[in-house]
């Protein structure tokens, strides 16, 4: 839409000629500039319009003779009717060229070797060996971490090894025996370079799906903060995001033993461990696969607070998400690809017309659509 269009509407509004649609139009785009808040528009545009502003207003006010009381109204109504459409015209003018692209994740991780150097995965050469005591890691061709053992080398030192995938991330690692592990964004996972000849422990902060190989004579054990998680061989999840209330547990294969201070409980496939801040255990039959989504490259809402999104799009897209308390608890159904920009999974959920998006380099805000 042009300037000259623009001014003419704003000039039948204020005059009272508006008809009805023109005159929802420009309330919606009063409304959206006033949500787009003083970070969207970078300093020099705002001088810009301030020093039009300015002009105009000398303008109209620098007569010889006082106007009268209409003439003031008229003089005011049209200064303020100018200030938005040049805020209007500015608003149309960056709305296609100034919205970024919110790139989704991709697979990064650091990864610790006791006391060596953090080693960024993404530029480790693929084939690469690492050594750790008698263990040999390397990427794969797939971007994968890999850890091998040499049964014909004397065990020597066993390194602690931390692997820390950031916001915006995800990783796979193979441990040592023949487990996976699939680390979600904003995650770590702290473990030896060859586990022990009684049990197989581990360190998990953040989210994980596991996929342990069966071995009856040495348990695999994952620790949070707030219960440990017992195997022998299964597939399961773990999320445990310290900004979470609720820390769960789901099963998609075998079964596993939750035990912490508060009690113990056993799941089975498609069960689930809800533990709360408390440390208190409550369980449930799940017949989605909603917990196991994000490693299969997707979002599945189903009855998922509007809230609880902003999390997953702040950790896989590293950006801040605002979300307006009136509408915290609004419930959104619904699978959206992983792969997709930030963009595109908010036009999906803006396409329920109940919430409207702002997208900027720094944050994406979210508040209540207005009819």
């Amino acid at each position: 839409m042009r300037k000259q269009e623009i001014e003419a509407i704003l000039w039948r509004f204020y005059n009272h000629l508006s008809n009805r649609q023109e005159k929802k139009s420009v309330e919606s785009w009063y409304e959206y500039v006033e949500q787009l808040g003083e970070d969207t528009f970078n300093e020099d545009e705002i001088n810009k319009v301030g020093e039009r502003l300015r002009n105009s207003l000398f303008y109209y006010v620098d007569c010889n003779r006082p106007p009268k009381n209409k003439q003031i109204l008229y003089l005011i109504s049209s200064v303020f009717a100018l200030a938005a459409s040049l805020l209007i015209f500015l608003w149309f003018s960056l709305k296609d060229n100034k919205i970024p692209i919110v790139k989704a994740g991709s697979d990064k991780a650091m990864l610790i070797i006791g006391s060596e150097q953090p080693v960024d995965i993404g530029k480790l050469e693929v084939g690469k060996i690492l050594q750790s005591g008698h263990v040999r890691i390397f990427k794969s061709k797939e971007g994968e971490i890999v850890y091998q053992t040499n049964a014909s080398e004397e065990p020597r030192d066993n390194n602690i090894n931390i692997l820390k995938v950031p916001r915006g991330g995800q990783f796979k690692v193979n441990l040592p025996d023949g487990s996976t592990v699939c680390l979600n964004s904003d995650s770590e996972l702290r473990y030896p370079s060859n586990f022990s000849q009684i049990d197989r422990q581990l360190e998990l902060k953040g989210e994980a799906f596991f996929d342990v190989k069966h071995d009856s004579n040495k348990p695999f054990l994952v620790k949070t903060s707030r219960a440990d998680i017992r195997v022998l061989g299964t597939k399961f999840n773990v999320m445990a995001y310290a900004n979470e209330s609720n820390w769960k547990t789901t099963v998609s294969e075998g079964k596993v033993r939750i035990s912490n201070m508060r009690g113990k409980i056993i799941l089975h496939k498609n069960e689930q461990a809800v533990i709360d801040s408390h440390g208190g255990i409550s369980y449930s039959i799940v017949e989605d696969t909603n917990a196991f989504a994000w490693k299969d490259g997707s979002f599945h809402f189903q009855g998922t607070k509007i809230g609880d999104i902003a999390r997953q799009v702040e950790r896989w897209y590293d950006i801040e998400v605002e979300v307006d308390p009136r509408i915290k608890d609004q419930e959104f159904f619904g699978i959206i690809l992983r792969q997709e920009t930030a963009n595109q999974l908010f036009e999906v959920l803006e396409a329920t017309n109940t919430i409207s998006v702002i997208i900027t380099k720094e944050k994406i805000k979210i508040y209540p659509k207005t009819n």
